[in-house]
């Protein structure tokens, strides 16, 4: 298993310990890159799936990640929806998710969530098979943009990184990534 699945279940795990029996806690990111870790909570971004899966890009891209790990509580249903979104479904099953991706392959790691008597817990950790979706997208695109970088470009990345700018250069990720899919969508309109 990976360091960086491990140090996600950890980081779940004490966090789900903490919480009221209505909470829950921020979607996060966790990469790697060598020994590196870089931490992301994905607070403050519009509940929209292209918002949160811009803010994978930009965290797997500027942290030159060579593996990331995205982790949400999500709601799961079985089978076919019929155009029923799972937390709408009436068999839904609330998990935290972790969506663990390296150039190797992916893999998905579930633990249900129980709520009672004012606390949450969480069940066993087991792994999934379907890895297939936006966020998995996302977090590859970001990496085959990282890996993509010329050495003056990842420099200027690590230097940012180093002298605690991160936020500032996730933000500049983040408004180059708006501009791209407005030029996008201007010239489908032409």
């Amino acid at each position: 298993m990976s360091l960086v699945v491990d140090h996600a279940k950890e980081y779940v795990e004490h966090i789900v310990a903490q919480l009221p029996g209505d909470g829950d806690f921020v979607p996060f990111i966790l990469t790697r890159r060598g020994t590196d870790e870089g931490f992301f909570g994905i607070a403050g971004i519009p509940d929209d799936n292209l918002a949160i899966c811009d803010v994978m890009v930009a965290a797997t891209s500027i942290t030159r990640a060579q593996e990331a790990v995205f982790g949400s509580p999500v709601w799961l249903a079985p089978g076919e929806q019929d155009g029923t979104l799972p937390e709408n479904h009436p068999e839904r099953e609330e998990v935290v998710m972790l969506l663990h991706c390296t150039g190797d392959g992916d893999a998905a790691h579930l633990a249900s969530i129980h709520r009672a008597d004012g606390k949450v817990t969480l069940g066993p950790w087991q792994q999934g098979n379907d890895t297939h979706g936006p966020y998995a997208e996302a977090l590859h695109l970001g990496m085959r943009l990282a890996s993509k970088m010329t050495p003056e470009i990842a420099a200027a990345i690590q230097d940012g990184l180093e002298t605690g700018d991160a936020g500032e250069m996730m933000r500049g990720a983040l408004e180059a990534l708006g501009n791209i899919r407005q030029q996008q969508a201007k010239s489908k309109e032409n």
